[in-house]
């Protein structure tokens, strides 16, 4: 039979049991004697703590995988994009998914998709070190946290924008070629 005991701090809630303990969110198990010092209720803790590296890196991953699997349907929006006059070679998403694939294969749906990747690791990473630092600084000096949020997400957005721009400029001229090469890196 289990013993739980629940203690209530603020909206979290620690469960203790004989020999297993949960704790929290923002909380990290010490033992049972100072669990209290664990609690905290100060949000920007963790943000303060976590070194760049780490967030560049999650920021990193998340950019390569939302990357990789929305690369063909970026493919097939630039193609459609780029036709001149409707229905000329393509009469839809779907029609043009299947085009591609029947002409130049399965792959043809990541065409560009190198560049694509630097660009959104890039700017992924960029952006999610961005908003850390913009909202320590914001934090350090005393704005209110009805802004912080807003402003440390503004400034990140500028701020990966600013830098990955020109990979961006080669990701849609890569997309964009058909079976003739449009642009090369030479």
């Amino acid at each position: 039979m289990l013993n739980t005991k629940l203690c209530k701090h603020s909206v979290r809630t620690l469960v203790t049991t004989p020999n297993i303990r949960f704790v929290g969110h923002g909380t990290t198990p010490n033992n049972d004697d100072d669990h209290r010092k664990t609690m905290t209720t100060d949000p920007g803790a963790q943000r303060r703590t976590t070194p760049a590296a780490v967030t560049a890196i999650a920021g990193g991953l998340a950019g390569l995988t939302s990357r990789f699997v929305i690369a063909p349907l970026d493919v097939i929006k630039i193609r459609l994009q780029l036709q001149t006059r409707p229905g000329t070679t393509y009469r839809g998403a779907i029609h043009a998914g299947k085009t591609i694939v029947a002409q130049e294969g399965l792959t043809a749906l990541w065409k560009g998709n190198i560049p694509a990747e630097l660009l959104y690791v890039s700017y992924s990473m960029v952006q999610f070190v961005a908003y850390r630092e913009a909202h320590v600084l914001l934090e350090k000096a005393e704005v209110p946290p009805s802004y912080r949020s807003f402003l440390a997400g503004a400034t990140a957005g500028t701020c990966a924008s600013l830098i990955t721009y020109p990979l961006d400029l080669l990701r849609t001229r890569f997309a964009a070629q058909g079976s003739s090469k449009v642009c090369t890196l030479v």
